[in-house]
């Protein structure tokens, strides 16, 4: 498995997410460790989370212990190989409609 993506069901009670939070960021240890400064994970919204194996595979474990420790259900997306994103832009297109991803500024395609 190249990555995965993780989504956690996020309660109801606000309380219980902020702990959830707390255990993932280990802010009840004497060294915090905020999960979102770890090497290979991005956390993409509120819930939801992309760890790459091949950088590092300890985030996934520290969200799903965490998630079974609060009692949340979660899902996991495995990626056998690196996820390819698409992008989509405004007035990029070519005089047939086509999407012209040359046209991005920016563009930083290998």
């Amino acid at each position: 498995m190249h990555s995965a993506i993780i989504v956690v069901q996020v309660p109801d009670n606000k309380q219980r997410w902020l702990a959830f939070k707390a255990t993932i960021d280990h802010l009840q240890r004497d060294k915090i460790d905020p999960l979102h400064k770890k090497k290979g994970v991005e956390q993409l919204s509120k819930n939801v989370w992309l760890v790459n194996f091949q950088e590092n595979p300890e985030p996934l474990a520290r969200l799903v212990s965490a998630a079974i420790e609060h009692r949340f259900d979660y899902g996991i997306l495995q990626f056998d190989d690196e996820p390819k994103w698409l992008r989509g832009a405004p007035n990029t297109t070519d005089d047939q409609g086509m999407i012209n991803p040359d046209s991005w500024e920016g563009s930083d395609d290998d």
